[in-house]
């Protein structure tokens, strides 16, 4: 929700020639604004990433299965999502384990490399990045 964190979406976007008129940034609690998020319609790719403890806020333990279960109401047929997982105590396989109870209309599409100036001592506990594809 950080304006920050916003901006540098925006940029992102404009680098990779995307139509800004076309994306859409939503400064939003999840938890208490899915009738806010699901008003634009249905979306082509949602990006989920969330702090991995947030306190009074967000788990990823206890609530990223949450959010999960909410992409059948967000998603267009053949969409595009992106999860995160930055939690050095969970791995890669606690993200899919999640896809796979939560939202098995996904397909795990591949995991996407954590770019060199975040490369970790430890890679297993770093960044984790997975593209699945809403098949519903």
């Amino acid at each position: 929700m950080s304006k920050q964190s916003l901006r540098w979406g925006e940029n992102n976007h404009a680098l990779n020639g995307h139509d800004l008129r076309k994306v859409v940034s939503l400064p939003h609690n999840l938890f208490t604004s899915w009738g806010k998020i699901k008003q634009l319609g249905r979306y082509d790719l949602i990006i989920i990433d969330p702090p991995s403890k947030q306190k009074h806020s967000f788990d990823s333990e206890k609530n990223y299965g949450a959010v999960i279960k909410k992409l059948s109401s967000l998603c267009k047929e053949d969409a595009v999502v992106i999860a995160t997982l930055n939690d050095p105590f969970l791995d890669q396989q606690f993200l899919l384990d999640k896809f796979y109870k939560h939202a098995p209309y996904t397909e795990f599409m591949d995991l996407i490399p954590v770019a060199p100036e975040f490369s970790d001592n430890y890679p297993e506990r770093g960044l984790k990045i997975c593209r699945f594809r809403y098949q519903r």
